[in-house]
């Protein structure tokens, strides 16, 4: 309901503002000097020179897509880009500010993105089964299960780098265990196909690069960690096995009483009519003995109660959880390539068809914030998407980070991104024989970024999440 929406949204909205008011406090009060924490971090990180170029460019795209008319997208996209951002700022500002040494900071920084697994995975859970779900076949507990399931993915990416990194003998065991069987079967349960795809991805590489960089303190393979991952994917299969088997119980189960219920109602909604029916006829039949008038009841006419009875029926049938929704078996079913795609073919031949029609101008700068999802508002190309709606009602977009740059900043916005993801994998690739782990981590948590955008991106890598993430 909007009600849970607008909780929601105070309740994500409120950690930001409390930690506003501890950088307040830490300005004021500890006389923290913020211009010196910033120098030192562009002076000793040059991905941020290009970062902050990066923002600023965005910034005009988004001045230049005013003309576009996409107010809310463009209020949208700021607002992520600033929260985002001060969110990075804060990180920027623990490590910089404070007297820890720089492993304990990078522990708790890891901790703290590793933990929100957990309590993502609680709040989810409680929700669901509490009967405020959106979609009865689906744990997830927004309406992009999509964005749930990579962001549980990557949370979960670095809780299994912390548990592996700084935790020992059984307790690592145990703990990496329970927290890769609770990941893969939520992401697995989420319906998220792309999901699916991104756990199988990264557990490959990672035991791959695993088996190829990770060695003990003599310099040689750690095979007992080797094992160790064998046994936690076999637990995993066998318990996420267990989980979906139970899950798909309870759907069925739920589903089944509800559409009980609906019936039951129906049949007594149908048994009340029948009585009421039944008292006019007693009563026409009292008022004809008294003019000594008393005939044969003519034949009734009760189609259309029996109508509105059925189209009752039918508009309740239709709210029954559960009702015109996929099963998760069916979906995974179309994991391929020709299934996969097929609902993005059409956009992406849309965006492409509009990039050759932009100027010389417009393909070195782009049409500006918001163009991505005006060119589908177009008569021609909006008839193309769903003739029975009005353009003006069109929310489609290129569904693709290289399209959706082109579009709003041109070969310019490409370049940039370009040199961010050469950046980032040469930090990753360049580090991986002296801190093999988190060059793992980087390189994991990149092709599960690299793999969203390529499906979807419509606010562009400033507007996603895990880029930030990736940042940091």
């Amino acid at each position: 309901s909007s009600d849970n929406r607008i909780i929601d949204i105070c309740l994500i909205n409120l950690s930001y503002v409390l930690l506003f008011f501890a950088d307040i406090y830490l300005l004021c009060v500890k006389k923290i000097n913020i211009f010196k924490i910033v120098y030192q971090a562009i002076r000793e990180n040059k991905f941020f020179i290009i970062l902050i170029i990066y923002i600023l460019y965005e910034f005009f795209n988004i001045i230049n897509g005013i003309r576009n008319g996409q107010f809310s997208y463009l209020i949208n996209k700021i607002l992520i880009i600033l929260k985002l951002g001060f969110l990075l700022s804060n990180i920027v500002l623990y490590i910089y500010s404070n007297n820890k040494s720089f492993e304990q900071k990078k522990k708790n920084i890891f901790l703290s993105f590793g933990v929100s697994t957990y309590i993502i995975i609680l709040f989810t859970l409680i929700k669901y089964f509490s009967g405020n779900f959106i979609l009865l076949t689906r744990i997830a507990p927004v309406n992009d299960y999509n964005v749930f399931a990579v962001t549980l993915l990557f949370t979960g990416s670095v809780m299994v780098h912390y548990i592996i990194k700084y935790l020992n003998g059984k307790t690592r065991l145990i703990l990496l265990t329970i927290t890769i069987v609770l990941v893969f079967s939520i992401v697995y349960m989420s319906g998220s196909r792309r999901g699916i795809i991104f756990i199988y991805i990264c557990a490959i590489a990672y035991i791959l690069l695993y088996l190829l960089f990770y060695k003990n303190k003599f310099g040689r393979i750690n095979y007992s960690n080797i094992i160790s991952c064998v046994l936690i994917s076999v637990v995993c299969f066998i318990f996420c096995n267990l989980a979906f088997n139970g899950f798909n119980y309870y759907v069925e189960a739920y589903a089944t009483a509800a559409r009980e219920a609906v019936e039951q109602e129906k049949t007594n909604q149908d048994l009340e009519m029948n009585n009421e029916k039944q008292e006019k006829e007693e009563n026409l039949i009292d008022n004809k003995v008294d003019s000594n008038e008393i005939s044969e009841p003519g034949p009734q006419n009760p189609t259309s109660t029996e109508e509105s009875s059925e189209d009752v029926s039918s508009d309740k049938a239709q709210k029954v959880p559960g009702f015109g929704e996929t099963r998760l078996e069916d979906r995974y079913e179309t994991i391929n390539i020709s299934e996969g795609l097929s609902s993005r073919s059409l956009v992406w031949e849309i965006a492409i068809n509009e990039i050759k029609k932009m100027n010389a101008l417009e393909i070195i700068f782009g049409g500006g914030s918001g163009y991505n999802l005006s060119i589908y508002q177009t008569e021609e190309n909006a008839s193309l998407i769903n003739p029975d709606v009005e353009p003006q009602e069109i929310k489609s977009d290129p569904h693709n980070i290289i399209l959706n740059d082109i579009l709003e900043g041109g070969i310019i916005k490409i370049l940039f991104m370009i040199v961010i993801v050469v950046m980032v994998i040469s930090i990753a690739l360049k580090n991986i024989k002296y801190n093999n782990q988190e060059s793992i981590l980087i390189l994991c948590v990149g092709m599960i970024l690299g793999g969203t955008l390529m499906l979807s991106a419509r606010t562009g890598l400033l507007g996603v999440d895990l880029f930030w993430y990736l940042v940091v």
